[in-house]
């Protein structure tokens, strides 16, 4: 077998979503080990810390995971409809899939993967698309802050998550003033590719019509922030630690951070940040460990099963034509769903 024939082959297997998960899951226990020898923490304790969790609220919290995703369908579904015609139902399952991708690649990238698959879907712009997806962020990273600033009124916060919060300020900020200018500049698709492209930007960002829906997305979006600060209360009655709602907003706000740092499902960083945390809020380093530890495991196992399942049953569709969508509407001349009444 020739070198090149062995890298094709190596490549191949590497793709394999199953081989990436378990990469993944070897990437997570190496990346716990290395928590634990960071910390100097006692890894017996550890181990007792996590055989002694309540079994059924930690399967309770992997069952809450999905309610997660269903809050995030929720608020992209409010603006989605500005551009092309969906279901909620179709809106989970996008969701549910960006989330299993983002189990395989860093930063992100299966938000990316959402645009494409809605794109090849429907034949909406995908730069009409990108700027659906910018505003969705800005929305949603909007209500994060929010809820950033109210835990300033109560807590005291460890250094790390202040600089968050004021970081976040400059990305929404900055959000908001390039939808602002780019709508306002680019009006026509003329000239250069680069200023077409633009002007797709800016005709899908001027597709949202009115406050009303963005006002109605700002709401939504809360929804799976409180949900899961009360997935992590939860965690907490599981692992035998009083957790209150604001320290718990406090961790899920820190570990959120960890999507900057370009590790397949924030593996390594998540739980560092969250330990971190915990710690700051007097909690038994060895109990933070195996905390994090568990709390990321649910949402992996929770995302893998059910985004393996529809995984499998539509990646063989898409090459060819896209999903089958029963309640698709009729296109305009540029291949953009027509907005439903």
């Amino acid at each position: 077998m020739s070198p090149q024939t062995a890298r094709q082959r190596l490549r191949a297997a590497l793709s394999h979503p199953l081989v990436r998960f378990l990469l993944m899951i070897g990437i997570a226990v190496g990346a716990f080990f290395l928590l634990i020898t960071i910390l100097q923490i006692d890894t017996a304790r550890v181990v007792t810390a996590v055989a002694d969790v309540r079994l059924e609220l930690f399967l309770l919290v992997c069952l809450c995971v999905y309610g997660v995703v269903a809050g995030n369908a929720a608020r992209w579904d409010v603006l989605v409809r500005q551009q092309v015609p969906v279901t909620y139902r179709r809106a989970f399952i996008v969701w549910q899939l960006t989330f299993f991708v983002n189990l395989l690649l860093p930063l992100r990238g299966g938000d990316l993967g959402r645009l494409v698959l809605v794109s090849r879907m429907t034949g909406a712009s995908k730069a009409r698309l990108v700027a659906l997806e910018f505003i969705d962020r800005t929305i949603d990273f909007s209500s994060m802050l929010a809820l950033a600033m109210v835990l300033l009124l109560f807590l005291p916060l460890p250094p790390g998550i202040k600089t968050g919060i004021m970081a976040l300020f400059g990305v929404v900020l900055g959000g908001v003033v390039c939808l602002l200018l780019v709508g306002h500049f680019f009006r026509e698709p003329a000239g250069s590719s680069p200023r077409r492209i633009l002007a797709k930007f800016a005709e899908g960002a001027r597709a949202i019509r009115g406050l009303r829906p963005l006002l109605t997305a700002f709401v939504v979006a809360f929804l799976p922030w409180l949900w899961e600060t009360g997935m992590m209360v939860l965690m907490g009655r599981a692992a035998r630690i009083d957790l209150g709602f604001p320290v718990a907003m406090a961790v899920l706000f820190s570990v959120n951070l960890s999507f900057l740092i370009p590790t397949p499902a924030q593996v390594g960083a998540y739980e560092g940040l969250g330990v971190a945390t915990l710690i700051f809020f007097g909690v038994d380093r060895s109990v933070a460990v195996a905390y994090m530890f568990l709390f990321h495991l649910a949402h992996i196992c929770a995302h893998t099963v059910l985004g393996l399942i529809l995984f499998l049953r539509i990646r063989k569709e898409l090459p060819l034509k896209g999903l089958s969508w029963s309640e698709q509407q009729p296109t305009d001349g540029d291949g953009n769903g027509a907005s439903p009444s």
